[in-house]
């Protein structure tokens, strides 16, 4: 038990300090940007105000949240999902660079077979193939059922991709 307060205590230390340099660095590094430095200040004490009032929660609450851990977890990742996919489709856009070679190339390919137009991006990042190939093949799967909103698709996709991250992270916490 000593140890895992040591480790805990280790923990916090190194995260208040993490936390204390980003805090300095966003407060006072950031000329270009021009950021508000009261309200910056004031929404990260708020946000560790939060933090710090969950973690007494959870911590008073334990044995009822692992009761019914299987119902809060099944409850929060329809919620989470859910607010994926509304904030994913109000907040479309345009991609650009980066994203619009990947997406974009895996749209040409899908329509036309090849990715002709981005030929020259993928010579320079091919680091990126691997994620076009994955949304070549979730587009083309959905072309097959008359899809061609292939940016809702992605959406989707993405939404997807993030809630299984939670399930999975959630699944080997609970291993440990």
């Amino acid at each position: 038990m000593k140890v895992k307060k040591i480790c805990y205590q280790a923990f916090y230390g190194i995260f208040v300090f993490a936390f204390a340099l980003v805090l300095g660095k966003v407060l006072f590094g950031d000329v270009i940007h021009g950021h508000n430095t009261i309200t910056l200040l004031f929404y990260m004490v708020l946000g560790a105000g939060v933090m710090l009032l969950a973690y007494h929660l959870l911590v008073k609450h334990q044995i009822l949240i692992e009761k019914y851990d299987k119902m809060i977890l099944i409850v929060f990742l329809v919620a989470y999902g859910i607010i994926l996919l509304v904030n994913g489709f109000a907040l479309r856009f345009t991609p650009a660079f980066d994203m619009d070679a990947v997406y974009g190339g895996a749209v040409q390919w899908v329509k036309e077979g090849s990715f002709s137009n981005y030929y020259e991006y993928f010579g320079y990042f091919p680091n990126n193939l691997g994620a076009m190939t994955v949304l070549h093949a979730v587009f083309s799967l959905a072309s097959l059922f008359g899809i061609s909103d292939f940016f809702a698709v992605g959406i989707v996709f993405n939404s997807l991709l993030i809630t299984a991250t939670v399930l999975v992270v959630f699944l080997f916490v609970k291993l440990a």
